[in-house]
């Protein structure tokens, strides 16, 4: 489970990354081949993502990551 703040804006998102098939947004479940999914694999707490998303690329920190419930 990620826990991401945007840098612009303090919203703060929360994520779990799944396989493909199991994505579901309402769940908060991201695809690990979705955008924001590729910007955060690898990377550690307090890190700064830039992500490219519809709206042009972002800035957003990782706040937290653990394991899913």
């Amino acid at each position: 489970m990620y826990r991401i703040e945007n840098i612009e804006t303090a919203k703060i998102l929360h994520y779990q990354i799944v396989g493909e098939f199991e994505s579901d947004l309402a769940l908060n479940k991201m695809s690990i081949t979705a955008p924001i999914s590729q910007a955060l694999l690898g990377k550690d707490v307090g890190d700064i993502v830039m992500i490219e998303l519809e709206l042009g690329i972002q800035e957003w920190e990782i706040l937290e990551i653990s394991l899913p419930t």
